[in-house]
């Protein structure tokens, strides 16, 4: 993909614009963030869950690519394991896996700049469980996924089925996170919750994740018997 004008405007734009040694500092920032505006359409549409195109992606990996040359930015990095993520349900299997190592390598070189980001290790946890299954890399991902933001909707429950289906290598500690990430979901979509514990041969595990809640646990009562 060639180079966009953007680039090229960025850069007569800083030299316009800036001055000073405080301001030369900022340059990278500000350019890499221009060369970031191709890609961030497709960027607000998967996270807003809409339709994208693999044009689209193909696009926002360029951005991401050309802005970190200026801006060593976890959020940039971040940002390209996603999109490499989505691109490797786009290609055929032969293409696949080398978009899942440019996801894994780009997320983690996003999360030593920002180790509190819990989508980005949600992200990793699934991109391992796709490169190796149940591995103990995809098992930490999980862990620091549900201990930095446990309280997240939208990746509750990708990481309430990682959790299920890694649960007979799981510790303790980590099984505990997992029943405790199983009641938020209960509490975000019954329906949904009850759906993936069904589908993984766990319902005894989420009924034991409400018994300290008794009005939650009769209505898992009530929907089990419904069938």
């Amino acid at each position: 993909m060639e180079r966009p004008k953007i680039v090229r405007l960025a850069i007569s734009a800083v030299a316009v614009l800036l001055g000073g040694a405080s301001l030369y500092l900022s340059v990278p920032i500000f350019v890499g963030d221009l060369l970031l505006v191709p890609g961030n359409a497709t960027l607000r549409n998967i996270q807003e869950r809409k339709p994208v195109t693999p044009k689209g992606i193909e696009v926002l990996i360029a951005s991401r690519r050309y802005a970190l040359e200026w801006w060593d930015s976890e959020r940039v990095w971040t940002d390209l394991g996603l999109a490499h993520l989505v691109s490797s349900a786009w290609v055929d299997k032969t293409h696949a896996q080398g978009e899942l190592l440019s996801a894994r390598d780009a997320l983690h070189r996003g999360l030593t700049r920002a180790p509190a980001s819990t989508y980005a290790w949600t992200r990793l946890a699934y991109v391992h469980y796709l490169l190796d299954g149940i591995s103990e890399e995809m098992i930490r991902a999980l862990r620091m996924a549900m201990i930095t933001g446990p309280h997240e909707r939208f990746i509750s429950y990708v990481r309430f089925e990682l959790g299920l289906l890694a649960w007979s290598k799981l510790r303790h500690s980590d099984r505990i996170l997992v029943e405790r990430q199983a009641a938020r979901v209960w509490a975000f979509n019954r329906g949904r919750a009850l759906e993936i514990a069904r589908a993984r041969g766990k319902t005894s595990l989420l009924r034991r994740a409400l018994e300290n809640s008794p009005d939650q646990l009769r209505a898992f009562e009530r929907r089990m018997k419904k069938g």
